[in-house]
């Protein structure tokens, strides 16, 4: 843990640029611990970054919480192994439509 003790919210370049090429355009701060999205209505979709194990080794969680077109949330994860790989680990639903629209 940094000085600041907020390590642990450090978002990889690796995932930084996933999004990007996801088309998100908003400050992506490494101490920031959550990337939102939102309009007049409010805060519409989350992007949660969290540090987390496969198989004795560390990997980076994405986890976007996404409104689709007919107005439901998704739930759509990916994981990075150390050197910004995509992995798909077994137990790691990637795609989950919640069927909620709030």
């Amino acid at each position: 843990m940094g000085a600041n003790g907020l390590d642990e919210y450090w978002v990889p370049e690796h995932v930084k640029d996933y999004l990007r090429k996801l088309g998100f355009v908003l400050p992506l701060d490494d101490m920031e611990p959550w990337i939102r999205s939102w309009n007049e209505d409010g805060i519409l979709e989350y992007v949660f970054v969290t540090r987390a194990f496969h198989r004795g080794k560390a990997v980076d969680q994405l986890q976007m919480h996404l409104r689709g077109p007919l107005g439901t949330y998704r739930i759509s994860t990916v994981c990075f192994d150390s050197g910004g790989n995509v992995i798909e680990p077994e137990s790691i639903i990637a795609e989950y439509d919640t069927g909620s629209a709030s």
